[in-house]
């Protein structure tokens, strides 16, 4: 992880970093939902 970085240029770096903010934003629905489930 750290080195693909590092070979990434900075515009890929933030469209990376966008990829897995946007993926993690996808996830905090299913987990509220399996909060308020248990």
């Amino acid at each position: 992880m750290e080195k693909e970085l590092k070979e990434q240029s900075d515009e890929e770096k933030k469209a990376t970093i966008q990829k897995e903010v946007n993926d993690l934003k996808g996830l905090i629905p299913e987990v509220q939902v399996k909060i308020a489930d248990s």
